[in-house]
């Protein structure tokens, strides 16, 4: 099995017509060029992103993930292969076979190409940390449920909605019921942050749509991380402080 290094988070990138959960000039919202050419910079420094034909086993790699399920994603899958680079992509499951996001047909696709299909919620509820245990274990239960049914295989990885977790949600989604063996959020840590638990717990960068072709390929040289941790923290205490507030006021 590889060691898993890195991993960084996509959502959709522009392909002209409305994708995902995303409008046009979301900070998510990739230009396929870019992208394109940040991956080839790392790949000619020799960055070794997880493979498809898993002929770098038992090496450090790269992972890429994407999140949501938008209808972008068979170019990502594609563009992806044929750079033979192994994607986890995944679905909010109730967003299949709707405008914007792709079919089952689609994610069978995706799946045939080699990628890992994975659940990222039934509904994309938020904030998640404040769902309820029985919520929490509704939203993976029904999602894993209909893309087991769609790809015919197990489903045994979860990508946070919102990527914010607490600790309760880490064991929550610990829960042998749900049979996860990976639990993927946005803290921007290289590699396994919590791997003393079951499932392992991976941190992500998320790669954003003002990034240069040279960032977004330092980024997967492990360049940078430490400045995107801390902006992220930031941005998190604000967010806790006011929920806080809001809390106390009403």
């Amino acid at each position: 099995m590889s060691l898993v290094s890195k991993v960084l988070l996509l959502h959709d990138i522009d392909i002209g017509v409305g994708t995902g959960m995303l409008s046009r000039g979301s900070r998510y919202l990739l230009s396929k060029d870019v992208l394109n050419q940040g991956l080839n910079l790392a790949i000619q420094s020799k960055v070794n992103f997880e493979s498809l034909d898993n002929a770098n086993n038992n090496e450090s790699v790269v992972r890429v993930t994407i999140d949501d399920g938008g209808s972008s994603c068979m170019h990502l899958g594609e563009l992806l292969a044929e750079k033979n680079i192994k994607a986890h992509f995944f679905i909010v499951s109730s967003f299949l076979n709707t405008k914007g996001f792709i079919n089952h047909s689609d994610l069978k696709t995706l799946n045939n190409l080699g990628h890992i299909i994975g659940s990222h919620s039934h509904t994309h509820p938020g904030p998640f940390c404040e769902l309820s245990y029985e919520q929490i274990l509704d939203e993976v239960k029904i999602s894993k449920s209909i893309i087991e049914d769609c790809i015919g295989k197990e489903v045994n990885s979860f990508s946070v909605p919102g990527g914010e977790v607490r600790l309760e949600n880490l064991q929550q989604l610990s829960d042998k019921r749900l049979g996860l063996q990976e639990i993927y959020t946005s803290l921007p840590l290289q590699g396994a942050y919590s791997n003393l638990m079951d499932p392992v717990c991976y941190g992500r960068l998320c790669i954003e749509s003002y990034m240069s072709s040279e960032s977004i390929a330092n980024y997967c040289k492990g360049k940078g991380w430490k400045l995107k941790l801390f902006d992220y923290q930031l941005r998190r205490l604000r967010r806790e402080l006011i929920y806080k507030f809001n809390k106390m006021r009403f």
